[in-house]
């Protein structure tokens, strides 16, 4: 009797082993294949890009008087404080070109906030809420625009542009990197944005480009201590030529007015931006399901 209860018990002890054995086979094997599917997962997001939305301010005023491109002080305070409820990260446009060179990572929700034209209404409602939500942004500003603010006094956020001394203080509160945004180029005459003119060469077309582009760049470098190295498009008009000029002048991002999502991946050639142009009359909530991956 003893000798049959030794070996049932011998037995259960066997038994009980073989299904620890069997628990820990499968968690390894569960272990392994979660492994195998995050190292997919970011193998797969290495070649199909990160996903990085960007949003296209220009003009922060209390009113909007209908136009397309203000938005209002408490309309840029939802947006913002969208974003920060939902994990998004403001990041620069240096930061994607240090991820496209294989030199630093991105956050897991990127987003790009851009600012065109450098109206002074930007000095005045939009940074103080992005120090306030912990925000930064990529601001593209117009040299003859600035030389005009410089000429000029007592600026009126409705309508005035950034002079020279409101973008020294605008980079000193290290929430805004600079954007070229041409020197001159910012029209809709016989020239459409930064595009060829029907009636100019591709070497008059080269010329025209060179000058602009350098003259801005100038003027930021020793006005600014800053040399931009990306370019927005003026209306975000272009033509077949131009983004090869524009990479000649060293510019290494490029910002359209595409409403799309942009994949970024390490290793790209130059690449222009897609942006979704932030309308007054559409809630955060709405607005902000055209920027979700």
């Amino acid at each position: 009797m003893k000798t049959k209860i030794k070996l049932q018990k011998a037995l259960a002890c066997a038994a009980a082993l073989l299904v620890f054995a069997a628990a820990m086979f499968i968690s390894g094997a569960l272990g392994k294949r979660k492994s195998a599917e995050a190292a997919e997962q970011a193998s797969a997001q290495l070649r199909e890009g990160i996903c990085v939305p960007v949003i296209m301010y220009h003009s922060i005023y209390p009113e909007t008087e209908g136009s397309r491109y203000i938005v209002t002080p408490s309309q840029l305070e939802s947006d913002l404080s969208y974003l920060k409820r939902n994990g998004f990260t403001a990041i620069f446009c240096d930061d994607i070109i240090s991820y496209r060179n294989g030199e630093k990572k991105l956050p897991d929700k990127p987003v790009l906030l851009t600012f065109d034209d450098g109206c002074y209404n930007f000095l005045t409602y939009a940074l103080p809420l992005l120090e306030k939500y912990h925000m930064r942004c990529t601001l593209s500003v117009v040299g003859r625009f600035v030389e005009a603010a410089d000429e000029g006094t007592d600026p009126d956020p409705k309508y005035s542009y950034l002079s020279t001394n409101d973008l020294k203080e605008v980079l000193a509160s290290e929430r805004v990197e600079l954007a070229n945004h041409s020197f001159d180029m910012h029209s809709l005459d016989e020239r459409q944005g930064a595009s060829q003119m029907a009636s100019e060469s591709y070497k008059e077309y080269r010329r025209a480009i060179f000058n602009d582009v350098f003259k801005a760049q100038r003027m930021f470098r020793e006005n600014l201590g800053v040399r931009p190295g990306v370019y927005t498009y003026p209306y975000g008009l272009t033509c077949a030529s131009g983004k090869m000029l524009l990479e000649m002048c060293g510019f290494e991002l490029l910002l359209g007015c595409e409403e799309k999502l942009n994949y970024i991946t390490q290793g790209e050639e130059l690449l222009t931006l897609g942006r979704f142009n932030r309308e007054p009359d559409i809630p955060t909530e709405d607005f902000m399901k055209r920027i979700e991956p």
